[in-house]
């Protein structure tokens, strides 16, 4: 069923907590809405799906539009300041 709640999946074992806060995006034939959750885990710690990148490595303008949405709600929470795109000198999502 579509519209039951679906079980939790996370990439690792961590203390998740939800920031209470959703990203919505609508698709051509569906809306989707996700739920974010953040966690702080040690530098050495490995994903079972997935993988960590560094901050100095990371390109939110290389993600498509839904993951930037989470990333930017997710980046709010853990107040991380945005980093302007070198070549646009935009922040996330052309902001």
């Amino acid at each position: 069923e579509w519209n039951a709640a679906p079980a939790a999946a996370p990439p690792l074992a961590a203390d998740w907590s939800e920031i209470g806060a959703q990203a919505r995006h609508t698709f051509t034939h569906f809306h989707l809405i996700l739920t974010v959750f953040i966690a702080h885990v040690p530098q050495e710690a490995t994903s079972v799906v997935g993988d960590f990148v560094t901050r100095d490595r990371f390109r939110p303008a290389q993600l498509p539009t839904l993951m930037r949405k989470v990333i930017d709600l997710a980046r709010d929470e853990l107040h991380i300041p945005v980093q302007q795109n070198a070549e646009t000198g935009r922040g996330p999502a052309g902001t």
